[in-house]
């Protein structure tokens, strides 16, 4: 502050009478001595005020973290700032202080914090492979989280039990941060999961099986959504699952490696199922009568109608003839023996 004159030789600052309050702050506070000279330029530095100092106008910050804890609490962390009555606080109100107006410039200091790479895991992976020299769209926090949305909802209307996917960061960035895209999430769970889950059972059954699933339906998904299997091979794999669990429904136990041959045929799921009724109305012919001795298995019934092989037909071919001409010998017709056909 500025040096104030005494003005008056031989009189203290505040001039004649007792000293108010007011001079207390004073460096001198008793009366100058007579004989002061004032060529000698002694000062006594000016009183502070003692009218207080309003406060700095805060409407303006006030506003600014108003608008920027909403968006904090869209995102899902409103742990960073506080509220007490009309008291702003917390990470978010140091950085508003800070001079922090906009969104734009809250996600600079926001991505560095814990809480938000806890939360959004993914944003840095993408963050790290540009850095990497791999060039990846990096999303906002707003996009993640209506990824998020829709991802749920499709685990949802598939059936899927929640605690498959009721972890955002897990089961859902963990799934994309593996290499797999929303898109292709969608066209697994939308194409592969629910064509065998809305199966008959027997499907669920051949596919826990054959590919060494234990809890079915998470397991199912899980194997699904495994980043190193192609769509390609998992459709294989659901339609070798249905021509396993289609035999069974008709009493025949499909090897893997036999349904995985049916499931390539360029055959339609009604095609499978009706070739299998075909196969099951030959099902006596592989079992053995009196005088027979050629060996007609299962596989070859299901050989001769899947895979058209001849020597498998033909053996079907020749036993109902052979109990046809020994149904009609029973009536006194003809019969077929080792010598040929007899009783003509």
């Amino acid at each position: 502050m500025p040096p104030v004159r005494v003005p008056d030789k031989g009189l203290p600052p505040w001039g004649k009478g007792p000293k108010p309050p007011e001079f207390d702050g004073w460096e001198r506070g008793d009366p100058l001595p007579e004989d002061w000279d004032p060529s000698d330029r002694i000062s006594i530095p000016r009183p502070v005020d003692p009218t207080p100092v309003e406060d700095e106008d805060t409407t303006p910050a006030l506003n600014d973290f108003k608008t920027l804890a909403s968006y904090l609490s869209s995102i899902g962390l409103s742990d960073l700032f506080t509220m007490t009555g009309d008291t702003p606080g917390g990470w978010l109100w140091e950085q508003v202080k800070n001079g922090v107006t906009s969104v734009e410039q809250l996600l600079i200091g926001l991505q560095e914090t814990d809480t938000f790479q806890q939360r959004f895991p993914l944003i840095k992976f993408q963050q790290d492979l540009n850095a990497s020299g791999t060039p990846t769209r990096v999303w906002t926090p707003s996009e993640l989280l209506q990824y998020e949305e829709q991802l749920t909802n499709t685990f949802r209307r598939a059936g899927l039990p929640e605690w498959f996917y009721d972890n955002a960061v897990e089961d859902i960035q963990g799934r994309l941060m593996s290499g797999l895209s929303v898109d292709a999430i969608e066209e697994r769970i939308n194409v592969a999961y629910e064509y065998v889950s809305n199966a008959p059972p027997e499907v669920m059954q051949k596919f826990t099986e054959y590919y060494g699933l234990k809890d079915a339906e998470g397991a199912l998904a899980s194997y699904i959504l495994d980043p190193e299997k192609t769509i390609q091979s998992i459709n294989r794999a659901s339609r070798t699952a249905y021509a396993g669990g289609i035999g069974a429904r008709y009493g025949f136990d499909v090897d893997q490696g036999t349904a995985q041959r049916i499931g390539e045929l360029p055959m339609s799921e009604a095609g499978i199922d009706d070739t299998f009724q075909t196969v099951a109305a030959s099902r006596g012919l592989s079992m053995e009568s009196v005088g027979e001795r050629t060996d007609i298995t299962e596989a070859d019934l299901i050989s001769a109608e899947f895979d058209q092989n001849v020597s498998a037909r033909n053996a079907l071919e020749r036993r109902r003839i052979s109990r046809g001409a020994i149904n009609v010998a029973g009536q006194g017709g003809a019969a077929l023996t080792q010598q040929g056909v007899i009783g003509l």
